[in-house]
């Protein structure tokens, strides 16, 4: 009988502290992801707020005559890059327009062929997919991250985790077509993933159920 009670005492003290611990797993979880959810909605909410500010810039490169006004095209770049600064995950941020050739960054000019094609290489995203999808009708648009090969000088390549950024054009606040290309592992530093539980995995979905982000492998 005595062996019996103690049995039953301590199969309902660990029986309790199991209930506990888990309890409070669950608890720091739901915080900890609550947290992450509010850090991707402000960085993204802050990348929208950098687009609309771009859009806001009163800047048409196209003359009287109708050529290429390039002073304009360098007072936009340092425009830019003063915006580009203002967030340390944003990688670059490209202006261009419909009907031109050139595209205006945060780091200089560019012909937008080569720009995506040289610069900011990816085997799907070609400045041929770029040119199709801003001509398409869409809203804001976050593509999920994904490796480009990225070159400097023409000459020096590295792999670089991007994440890109395409403003809506439904309602059009300005003739430019703004992109914004996101560090990916500037911007997951600053949303500290480490925080989750370890083995836990997490997706993150835009408003149309796409994959934008995975830290899944198997995804």
């Amino acid at each position: 009988l005595v062996i019996v009670i103690m049995f039953i005492s301590n199969y309902i003290v660990y029986k309790n502290s199991i209930s506990g611990i888990y309890e409070k797993i669950t608890q720091n979880n739901s915080l900890v992801v609550k947290n992450i959810i509010q850090s991707f909605d402000s960085s993204f909410a802050s990348v929208n707020n950098l687009i609309f500010s771009v859009h806001g810039l009163p800047y048409d490169l196209e003359s009287e005559n109708k050529t290429l006004d390039m002073a304009k095209a360098f007072t936009l770049q340092e425009h830019l890059a003063r915006l580009a600064s203002s967030l340390d995950y944003v990688e670059d941020i490209v202006v261009f327009y419909d009907g031109l050739d050139l595209a205006v960054t945060s780091k200089g000019t560019s012909d937008f062929q080569i720009l995506f094609d040289k610069k900011y290489k990816h085997e799907t995203y070609t400045s041929k997919y770029w040119h199709m999808f801003a001509a398409s009708k869409h809203a804001l648009t976050f593509f999920p991250i994904s490796d480009y090969t990225v070159s400097s000088d023409g000459l020096t390549r590295r792999t670089l985790q991007l994440m890109v950024a395409m403003d809506g054009n439904r309602v059009r606040l300005s003739n430019k077509n703004v992109m914004v290309l996101l560090n990916a592992e500037k911007l997951l530093k600053q949303i500290d993933l480490k925080a989750m539980i370890p083995g836990a995995s997490l997706l993150v979905l835009d408003a149309n159920r796409n994959v934008v982000l995975s830290t899944d492998p198997a995804q």
